[in-house]
């Protein structure tokens, strides 16, 4: 079987080619600006194609705007041309002339093409085929679905419609994705896999940024419109980890809005200038203020987490701390964070939080009752071993949501940056069969997710930012229970990535009696992604 895969991503950036500067000057996105572009560039705006020393030059196509349709920014009656500069850039431009470069310049593999006024024929969550009008990057209506195609409406052929995915937590510092693969190193504490992890970020440290702005791109493709990132803060690096993060959030704005939390992996307690830089990092632009294990870490649980609180107070961080321990330890460092949260309360996360699976009915019903009370949240991976009761969970009231942790790295050889397959491993993990269970698995990636992490103007309602993932499933039930590959990603009224596989097979086979299946080379859909 051969399987291919082709993909197509829109990234914002001022880089050009040489040769290309007169067309690809970046401007500001609340504007059009007159660009003296080269005579050949014209000659192609007018339907032709040219080739220079520099690149060549195509037209791979354009829209034209009717009076009944609109594209984002682009008044009825005018039209779009994109014109593709071999190897990267691609430049939307209005006609006629004067010839205008709207918004940014794009580095892509294709162009992200402004949607069309109606997406027809997709599918809520439930199942029921809608329409969707959308209007200068917002959703203007859902309606029950008419059952016919406009001018320049898009057909979405009875796929269903998602929010943005919403990833609660990731370390996109640490992620080997992009490099040579790395054989997993073990070891038997966190401490030792502390120390492991060190010796390998040595020896990556200069391809570090690279390959965090590869997950990140990865993350954009699989639907993802909201990451908290945790970024190590220790004596070593200093805030090298934060610097590149924020680089990372910039260079994706408008794409992915990152959430960046300082993570200090090795401790805080006998690490000295750990808790001024977890302070440096909020000064700099971090949002979120970690910690971990506080008592077989640091051996110091009031010490630990009173250094966390108070940095968080004096700055209106939110906190979100590791927490993996079990038993009487994990139930004291529960109450602890519990009844600390105060004004913070609804900004205060327990990550992983595997002990809360293994407390007693009685004691685990008391946590839960207190983390419901002071609004605490809970964040899971679906591990393999001990891991949160997400259904009791959410019927104590207690926040609860999905991230997909490592990717990749020193801790965990495994994943690919999607977090709707971390809802599809939750969900194994909770033994969550039944459709309402799916639904509840979407939440803890979708509305849950945005609820914990304190997102505004989220989901798919008239008014809200045309934000949505496509995807090839009836509804949310199937979209959880087998992800699909195919995605078509919707930014701000913006197609910014769409992913297709194609499968060509020459397996066959037939049985007696049975109906000739259908040829496998019409199959959209591989058993898993293909980059």
């Amino acid at each position: 079987m051969m399987r291919s895969r082709t993909s197509s991503y829109t990234r914002r950036s001022s880089a050009s080619p040489d040769g290309a500067s007169e067309a690809s000057r970046a401007v500001d996105s609340s504007f059009c600006d007159t660009v003296a572009l080269p005579s050949d560039v014209r000659r192609l705006a007018r339907g032709g194609r040219t080739t220079s020393a520099a690149g060549a030059w195509s037209r791979p196509g354009g829209v034209i705007v009717g009076p009944r349709s609109r594209v984002r920014g682009v008044p009825p009656g005018r039209g779009v041309i994109n014109l593709e500069y071999q190897p990267t850039i691609l430049f939307r431009l209005w006609v006629p002339n004067p010839l205008l470069l709207c918004n940014r310049v794009y580095q892509t593999t294709t162009l992200g093409v402004s949607v069309t006024l109606m997406l027809r024929n997709g599918r809520s969550r439930e199942g029921a085929m809608v329409d969707i009008a959308i209007s200068a990057g917002r959703i203007d209506s859902i309606t029950p679905a008419a059952g016919c195609l406009g001018d320049g409406d898009e057909d979405l052929g009875g796929r269903a419609v998602l929010p943005l995915l919403v990833n609660g937590h990731a370390h996109l510092d640490k992620t080997f994705l992009g490099g040579p693969w790395q054989p997993h190193a073990a070891g038997s504490t966190v401490r030792e896999r502390i120390e492991v992890e060190k010796r390998q970020r040595r020896l990556l440290d200069e391809t570090a940024l690279e390959r965090a702005m590869l997950l990140a791109q990865r993350m954009v493709e699989f639907g993802t419109g909201t990451l908290r990132a945790h970024v190590d803060v220790d004596a070593e690096i200093g805030l090298s980890g934060v610097e590149r993060m924020l680089a990372v959030q910039e260079a994706f704005r408008g794409l992915l809005d990152v959430q960046i939390v300082a993570f200090p992996q090795s401790g805080i307690r006998g690490q000295a200038g750990v808790a001024d830089l977890l302070e440096e990092a909020l000064r700099l632009g971090v949002t979120g203020v970690g910690g971990l294990d506080p008592i077989s870490l640091d051996g110091d649980l009031d010490g630990h987490l009173d250094i966390v609180f108070d940095v968080a107070r004096r700055y209106g961080a939110d906190v979100d701390i590791h927490l993996h321990g079990v038993g009487a330890a994990a139930e004291a460092e529960y109450r602890a964070v519990a009844h600390r949260a105060g004004r913070l309360a609804g900004r205060v996360t327990m990550s992983h939080a595997f002990g809360l699976g293994t407390l007693s009915d009685d004691v685990r019903r008391a946590i839960l009752d207190l983390l419901a009370e002071n609004q605490v949240a809970v964040m899971t991976n679906g591990p393999a071993g001990p891991m949160p009761p997400v259904r009791e969970l959410v019927d104590h009231g207690v926040p609860v949501f999905v991230g997909t942790d490592n990717i990749r790295d020193a801790w965990w050889p495994f994943g690919t940056g999607d977090v709707l397959e971390t809802a599809r491993n939750v969900a194994f993990q909770s033994s969550f069969y039944r459709d309402e269970d799916l639904r509840l698995a979407l939440e803890l990636v979708t509305d849950r997710a945005a609820s914990a992490l304190g997102l505004t103007r989220y989901g798919l309602a008239p008014g809200a930012p045309a934000d949505l993932l496509v995807v090839n499933a009836a509804n949310a039930a199937e979209a959880v229970a087998a992800p699909p590959v195919a995605r078509d990603v919707m930014r701000g009224g913006t197609w910014v990535a769409r992913t297709r596989v194609q499968v060509e097979s020459s397996v066959t086979a037939s049985a007696t009696g049975a109906t000739p299946a259908v040829p496998s080379a019409s199959l959209s859909e591989p058993l898993s992604p293909v980059h």
